[in-house]
């Protein structure tokens, strides 16, 4: 009789076997997937940094070359005694604080860039 009733149970078990595997597979390629979903959206989101700091990168340098006109042209005023030097100062700082932007916005760029290599699968090592 357990000669008979043992290739049942053995049937039993491999089923369930075979329902277990066919879940698990299932769970890893759910997991593939979010993986994969993952990595585009951070491959878009370095890649929309970058393209923001390159836009910010003409406008930084047309605010840097008016501030340095606007410095040099006040500096020339104080010259001829129209203007105070504090008023040569705080041109001279409001051209700074802008070439700071223009260099931080410089290295936002690059860290994106460098994010963006590593995201596409490039190593630091």
């Amino acid at each position: 009789m357990a000669s008979i009733v043992q290739p049942i149970i053995a049937q039993g078990k491999l089923r369930a076997r075979y329902r277990n595997a066919g879940i698990e597979q299932e769970k890893v390629r759910l997991q593939f997937e979010q993986t994969l979903l993952n990595a585009g959206n951070e491959v878009y989101r370095y890649l929309h940094i970058c393209q923001k700091t390159e836009e910010k990168v003409q406008h930084l340098s047309v605010m840097v070359n008016a501030l340095h006109e606007a410095y040099l042209g006040t500096k020339e005023l104080m010259n001829n005694g129209t203007n105070t030097y504090l008023e040569v100062l705080k041109a001279q700082e409001d051209l700074l604080t802008a070439q700071l932007r223009e260099v931080e916005n410089h290295n936002d760029g690059v860290q994106a860039l460098i994010n963006l290599y590593i995201a596409l699968g490039g190593a630091v090592e």
